[in-house]
């Protein structure tokens, strides 16, 4: 084989693989513009995700405190209404049947002789 016939065979092996290198590479291009679209689109999805939930948060959170601190408020208020009457029913009541008559349940207790705490208040 004569060193021009061994040049021709090496070049024609390595324009082979330059055309094969080169349809590969266009292939693979072609396969990842189609697959930027879905990238794309899923990630303009994930930013008016985020977008979205965000002024959800933003909206949704102050609102919660309200209704949570509001409503902690009521059962509280229950709570202490109920807490009066019971020490109305059960402490004054027992004083009173005991026979402690110099008992006066009044809001101003301090300045009454023999004045206690009167819990139960009805502007609650």
């Amino acid at each position: 084989m004569t060193i021009g016939n061994k040049f021709i065979l090496v070049f024609s092996i390595f324009f082979i693989a330059v055309i094969a290198g080169a349809f590969f590479v266009f292939k693979t291009i072609i396969e990842q513009q189609d697959e930027k679209a879905v990238v794309d689109l899923a990630g303009r999805q994930r930013m008016l995700t985020q977008k979205y939930f965000k002024e959800y948060i933003n909206e949704l959170i102050p609102l919660q405190v309200r209704h949570s601190t509001l409503k902690t408020a009521e059962v509280a208020t229950i709570q202490i209404v109920e807490d009066r009457k019971q020490y109305t029913k059960n402490i004054i009541g027992k004083l009173k049947k005991d026979g402690i008559v110099e008992v006066h349940p009044n809001k101003d207790y301090a300045e009454i002789n023999g004045g206690i705490p009167n819990t139960v208040r009805h502007d609650v």
